[in-house]
């Protein structure tokens, strides 16, 4: 028996209160920060945080290698014990050495904590913790009240690329602008989060005899993994490109804390040293170079900071059910803001911009394409005109 207009709409409002407030419910629970919009641009410009970002992570590397050097100096007081130098176990009285082990021992952990290993997880414990979705460094994005404002953006939820999908809307992060380049607040996640996972299987695999391209390949098996399973397809219905390069940039940020790196054709000497014993920051460059009047802040982080991360330019892979409505929302939502922000854009300067970042420093970081990856050179310009756009 067919029901009657009145009793249909007396069903289907119910349900859509129910609907719109389990979104608006889930969207006020301090729940992980897991997908990102660079589709639906900013209303305004938004702020560059960059000098507030490095100034913050240069005090939590600062944070860690005084708590390095505080155990160091701790394990150097027990080597030059005389209980300790004679090779004998510290007196029970003596409180200066009661807790040192054998000269032996002594020696084999200050080896440990001057290692580059001990930096790797010190700046780690002070970046990167928090849980397995985000990190002590994203909400810190996420809520601090930056000198400059706007500093964030969200795009309202009809607006989203993701107002099909509630829960990947509720776990939204905010887009932020660093060094020119606009990204979600999950990508510094990746970069000390996924990136020491990276790190230390890394490690692992050198330490067990393979070389380095195939101590990179291995990690960047391991990202395509995570992307087709747990951070990607089978949580949210999404193979983000831009978090396999996060991951990879945060791999070489970890390697480059203690040790040259190769980024970009460049030798980028390390974040700190050993000095006299204990770690010290050399800085490697002065972010005054970017932000005049800023040169208390070191410049640590301008080299991981590329369009890789923006996921406009980077797009992800969407499952089925999500790419429809994602290709439905840049065309007829974002590409008038893409059109009317960059006039002089092509779709051939855009095709070229998003071909030069399926590689990272020339590395293959896990990069996917497939028929359900939205191109803004595609959906938005559909035809070359005009001069091509730097």
């Amino acid at each position: 028996m067919a029901l009657a207009p009145h009793q249909t709409r007396e069903i289907v409002r119910p349900v859509i209160a129910i609907f719109v407030s389990f979104v608006l419910f889930v969207g006020a629970l301090p729940t992980p920060a897991n997908e990102t919009d660079q589709f639906n641009l900013p209303p305004v410009p938004l702020a560059d945080i960059a000098p507030e970002v490095e100034a913050y992570v240069a005090q939590h590397i600062q944070t860690a290698i005084d708590k390095l050097n505080t155990e160091i100096a701790n394990h150097e007081a027990c080597v030059s014990s005389p209980h300790v130098s004679k090779g004998s176990m510290p007196s029970k009285d003596d409180a200066k050495t009661a807790e040192c082990s054998s000269p032996e021992k002594e020696r084999a952990k200050l080896a440990q904590l001057r290692s580059p290993d001990a930096v790797a997880s010190a700046v780690h414990d002070e970046l990167g913790a928090g849980n397995i979705f985000i990190s002590n460094t994203g909400k810190w994005l996420n809520t601090h009240k930056f000198e400059h404002e706007p500093s964030r953006y969200v795009a309202l939820y009809k607006e989203s690329i993701y107002w099909s999908a509630p829960v990947d809307y509720a776990t939204i992060s905010p887009t932020i602008r660093v060094y020119g380049v606009e990204f979600g607040t999950d990508k510094f996640d990746h970069i000390f989060q996924q990136g020491y996972t990276y790190y230390r299987k890394y490690n692992a695999a050198r330490k067990a005899g393979r070389t380095d391209a195939e101590a990179l390949k291995a990690v960047v098996n391991y990202g395509r993994f995570t992307e087709n399973t747990f951070f990607g397809y089978t949580v949210s219905g999404v193979y983000s490109n831009a978090d396999l390069a996060a991951n990879i940039a945060g791999l070489k940020f970890y390697l480059g804390l203690a040790s040259r790196v190769n980024i970009y054709d460049e030798i980028v000497p390390p974040v700190v040293e050993v000095i006299d014993g204990h770690w010290k920051i050399t800085h490697t460059g002065a972010i005054s170079e970017y932000f005049p009047g800023k040169s208390d802040a070191p410049r640590l982080l301008f080299r991981f900071i590329t369009d890789h991360l923006n996921e406009a330019l980077n797009p992800s892979n969407y499952l089925f059910f999500l790419y429809p409505v994602v290709k439905s929302v840049v065309r007829k939502r974002a590409c008038p803001e893409w059109r009317a922000a960059f006039p002089t854009a092509t779709r051939q300067s855009l095709a070229e911009r998003s071909a030069a970042l399926t590689t990272w420093n020339g590395l293959d970081y896990g990069y996917k394409t497939t028929s359900r990856q939205p191109h803004l050179s595609d959906l938005c310009f559909p035809e070359a005109k005009g001069p091509t756009a730097e």
